[in-house]
């Protein structure tokens, strides 16, 4: 089986966006753990903005600039469509907590597509661990990290990087019997 980990980023700013501009998806980091073998590929998916320009603000968090995004970035239904094929060749799918799934729900209801991976088929990573390690409570991914003895690999707020990470999280919560 294969467990698909999301982390997405979006444009953003320091305060409101601009006029006219809006938070929109693009970058999609994804992690495929493969629980027949433990192994785990890591994935950026690089989406060219239709209604908002990369701020500098944004940049500095993810790394990631207009001109990248303009010349590497596919089309957000080519992306789309790539996370659907991807998708149909497993069925779970999960994120560190809601906002993920958020997001790609409003980006394609904004953009008019089909909602790329199903709703029903996400799992929230974050409630489980904060379930079974924190009494209820939740953190960042970094501390859960931690607490899993694991170290963080990349840059925070790289979704290919963030997607990885998850993954091991995942990984590490099989093995310990608590994901199955």
């Amino acid at each position: 089986m294969k467990i698909y980990c999301v982390d997405l980023e979006a444009t953003c700013w320091d305060s409101n966006p601009p006029s006219g501009q809006v938070s929109e998806i693009i970058e999609v980091g994804l992690a495929t753990l493969d629980t027949s073998d433990d192994s785990i590929t890591k994935e950026q998916i690089l989406v060219r903005p239709i209604a908002s320009e990369v701020s500098e603000f944004c940049t500095n968090l993810t790394g990631l600039t207009q001109e990248k995004l303009d010349l590497d970035g596919l089309t957000k239904e080519d992306a789309w469509n790539m996370l659907l094929h991807r998708w149909k060749r497993g069925r779970y799918w999960c994120s560190w907590g809601f906002y993920d799934l958020k997001k790609l729900l409003e980006d394609s209801e904004m953009f008019g597509l089909k909602m790329p991976l199903h709703p029903a088929w996400h799992n929230n990573v974050k409630s489980a661990f904060g379930l079974f390690f924190l009494n209820g409570k939740s953190e960042g991914m970094s501390s859960a990290v931690e607490k899993m003895g694991l170290s963080f690999e990349g840059r925070p707020h790289c979704g290919a990087d963030d997607a990885y990470n998850l993954a091991c999280i995942v990984r590490e919560l099989r093995k310990k019997s608590i994901l199955t």
